[in-house]
C-alpha cells in the first residue's frame, strides 16, 4: 500500500536484491517511484527537486536547472509554469501584426519584437541590420555578391549594390543614359551622361532613353504652330517673326525665326540672343589672348570686381581685356579696376601676369607722374602710350571715364592700352590724356572715332543687320558705367584685332507672351 504525505500519494521504494539463479547474476538496485505534486503548494518536493508539469502529464518532483524562460513549451525556470514570462498576458499581440510574443509554445512563430508591427515571423528580410523575420539571423540572403562585381546588395545594414543581379550596376559605376541607376546614388541617368549639347531623354512614344538634341522632335514636342519633320527630326512650319507665337519667356530669333529659351549665366552659347544676360563671351579669351565672335562662348555678365558677381561666381579678368562673372571660386587676389575696390592698405596693382589685382602699392607715383620703372608707381605700371604721351608716366587703372577726372588744361579718359613684356602681352584699361577733334561722351551721335572722348564710334545695327547711325561707345567694366539703355558688352574690333569692353545699345528682341 502507498503512504499519503500532505494529501499526495508517495509510493514505496521497491528493493531489488542481487542473487544468482542458475549461474546468472541479477543486479539489485533502488528504482525511485514517481513523486506527484501540486505546483500551487510550495515546498512540496524534496531538496534538489522541483514540481514540474510536462504537457499532458501529471506534475512530478523532478530535477531541474533553472534558466530564463523561452518560448518553447517548457518550464525553463522550474516554477511549474510554461512560457509564462514570455507571454504573461496569454499570448497578447501588442503591436497588431498578427503575432504574439509566444504563439502556442512554438518558438518558430514567436514575435521577437511585439512593439514593432514591421517585425514578425514570415516577413521577407530587409537590409537594415535587424532580424525582421525573427529567425535569429540578420540580413540573411542579402550580404553575398550574387553578380560578382565586388559589391554585395547589403553591407553594414545599408543597401549597397542596388542591383545584385547585374554586374554593370554597383556603387561607383559610370552612369549611362539607359533609364537605370547605374551607380546606385540613387539618381537615374544624370545630365552628364551625354555629349555636350545633348540630353538623356525618353522618346515621346515611349521606349528606352537615349542621348538626343533638345531640338530632336522625336523626343521633345514642337512649339505651337509647327510639326515634326521625320526626314530630319526637326520642327518645321514655325517662324516667330510672322506668327509671334513664342511661349512666355522665349525670344524670337530675328535671324532664324525660331523661338529661343534664354540660357543662364555659366551655360554655353554662340550668340548674345541665347543668353539671359544678352551677352555671350567668347570662351577662349579667358584661357589665352585668342578668340573670335565665332568661337563657342559662355553666357556671363560684366564685372569690375568680385562684388559685382552673384554667389558661386567670381570676377575673371582676361589678358585680352575682357571681364566677366564666371562660375567658380577665384584662386588669386580679386581682380580690380580701381583702388577703391580693394581692402584698406591695398591698391589696384599690375601683377606679373599683366592683370590688375588688389595688392600693396609698390610706389607712390600717381596719375601722370614721370617714372623710370614700374616700382615707382602705386599702380605698378610705368608706360608710354604712343600717340598720346611720349614719356614714361605712371598710369592708373580704370573701369570707365568716371575714374579719370580731367586735369588742368587736359581732358582725360579711360582707354584700352596694350602692354607687353618679353614673355607676355596684355590689354588693360587705364587713364590717358585725350587727343581728338571733339570730346563727345558715351551715347552721343558721332561720325568717326575722333569725335568720341574714348576713341570709338560704334554703328547702331538693328535686328535686320541694317545700320541706323553711329554713336560714341565708352569703355566700361560694368553696366553701371554705361548710359541708360546701354549694356557693358565685349566688342571685337576687327581693325585692331582686339577685344574691348564697351557700352553698346541694349538689344531688344521680341519676347513670347
Amino acid at each position: 500500500m502507498g503512504v499519503r504525505l500532505r494529501g499526495h500519494l508517495i509510493q514505496k521504494t521497491v528493493l531489488v536484491a542481487l542473487f544468482t539463479i542458475a549461474g546468472c547474476s541479477v543486479v539489485v538496485s533502488e528504482q525511485p517511484m514517481p513523486i506527484f505534486c501540486d505546483p500551487n503548494i510550495s515546498n512540496v518536493c524534496p531538496e534538489g527537486l522541483f514540481c514540474l508539469c510536462p504537457s499532458n502529464a501529471e506534475c512530478q518532483c523532478l530535477p531541474c536547472t533553472p534558466r530564463k524562460e523561452h518560448c518553447n513549451q517548457k518550464d525553463d525556470d522550474c516554477d511549474g509554469n510554461v512560457d509564462e514570462e514570455v507571454d504573461p498576458d496569454g499570448n497578447v499581440d501588442m503591436d497588431g501584426d498578427g503575432f504574439g510574443r509566444c504563439r502556442s509554445g512554438d518558438a518558430r512563430v514567436a514575435d521577437c519584437d511585439d512593439s514593432n508591427p514591421l517585425i514578425h515571423p514570415g516577413l521577407p528580410e530587409s537590409c537594415n541590420g535587424i532580424d525582421d523575420n525573427c529567425n535569429q539571423q540578420v540580413d540573411e540572403g542579402l550580404t553575398q555578391d550574387s553578380d560578382g562585381d565586388g559589391y554585395a546588395a547589403c553591407q553594414d545594414g545599408k543597401a549597397f549594390d542596388c542591383n545584385d543581379s547585374n554586374s554593370g550596376i554597383h556603387p561607383g559605376a559610370i552612369e549611362r543614359c539607359n533609364g537605370q541607376d547605374d551607380d546606385c546614388d540613387p539618381i537615374t541617368s544624370e545630365i552628364n551622361t551625354c555629349p555636350e549639347g545633348q540630353v538623356c531623354a525618353i522618346p515621346r512614344g515611349g521606349g528606352e532613353p537615349s542621348c538626343a538634341s533638345p531640338l530632336d522632335c522625336r523626343f521633345f514636342p514642337c512649339p505651337k504652330g509647327s510639326t515634326c519633320d521625320e526626314t530630319n527630326n526637326r520642327c518645321v512650319g514655325l517662324d516667330c517673326r510672322r506668327s509671334m507665337n513664342c511661349n512666355r519667356g522665349e525670344r524670337c530669333d530675328p535671324t532664324t525665326g525660331a523661338c529661343i529659351l534664354p540660357r543662364r549665366d555659366g551655360e554655353p552659347c554662340h550668340r548674345d540672343i541665347e543668353c539671359e544676360s544678352k551677352r555671350c563671351y567668347p570662351r577662349g579669351v579667358f584661357r589665352a589672348n585668342v578668340g573670335t565672335p565665332d568661337s563657342p562662348g559662355i553666357c556671363a555678365r560684366p564685372c569690375c570686381s568680385d562684388s559685382d558677381c552673384a554667389e558661386g561666381f567670381y570676377c575673371a579678368a582676361s589678358t585680352s581685356g575682357l571681364r566677366a562673372c564666371l562660375p567658380g571660386t577665384r584662386s588669386m587676389p580679386s581682380a580690380c579696376s580701381h583702388s577703391r575696390e580693394c581692402p584698406s592698405g591695398q591698391g589696384c596693382v599690375l601683377q606679373s601676369n599683366l592683370i590688375f589685382r588688389c595688392a600693396p602699392p609698390p610706389g607712390n607715383g600717381g596719375r601722370a607722374t614721370l617714372c623710370d620703372r614700374n616700382e615707382t608707381c602705386r599702380s605698378g605700371l610705368c608706360a608710354t602710350a604712343f600717340g598720346l604721351i611720349f614719356h614714361p608716366y605712371c598710369l592708373l587703372p580704370c573701369g570707365s571715364a568716371g575714374d579719370c577726372p580731367d586735369a588742368p588744361g587736359r581732358p582725360w579718359a579711360c582707354m584700352p592700352l596694350v602692354i607687353s613684356t618679353p614673355s607676355s602681352r596684355s590689354q588693360v584699361q587705364v587713364c590717358l590724356p585725350v587727343i581728338g577733334r571733339e570730346l563727345r561722351a558715351s551715347g552721343e551721335m558721332c561720325g568717326d572715332d575722333a569725335h568720341c572722348r574714348e576713341g570709338y564710334c560704334a554703328s547702331l545695327i538693328d535686328e535686320s543687320g541694317a545700320t541706323g547711325g553711329r554713336y560714341c561707345s565708352g569703355t566700361c567694366c560694368s553696366d553701371r558705367n554705361c548710359p541708360r539703355g546701354f549694356l557693358c558688352t565685349p566688342v571685337y574690333r576687327r581693325e585692331r584685332s582686339q577685344w574691348e569692353m564697351r557700352c553698346i545699345v541694349e538689344p531688344q528682341w521680341m519676347m513670347g507672351r
